[in-house]
């Protein structure tokens, strides 16, 4: 692919998708890779029928990140995503 260096590609693109190339896509597959305990996701639910808020809680590895949306599965992908941007921050 132009020559880049192999693995480039993936790196770069999980930049420019704005997650730390190392953690993958949530804290699960973090997990998973090193055989640890899997993230504890809590959730609640407020807001009107037509406009839901959900908050969602992301516990892993002794960090804790929240994520606010309309949607169950956004909430949870930016609950995840803080706890992903706190475990790049911890090195």
């Amino acid at each position: 692919m132009l020559g880049l260096p192999a693995g480039l590609p993936g790196r770069l693109s999980a930049l420019l998708a704005g997650r730390p190339a190392m953690f993958g896509r949530e804290p699960i597959e973090h997990a998973q890779r090193r055989g640890l305990a899997p993230p504890q996701y809590t959730f609640s639910f407020g807001g009107k029928p037509h406009l839901p808020e959900v908050t969602c809680a992301c516990v892993y590895a002794g960090h804790r990140g929240h994520g606010n949306a309309t949607t169950k599965q956004e909430a949870k992908r930016r609950a995840s995503m803080a706890v992903i941007e706190r475990l790049a921050g911890a090195g």
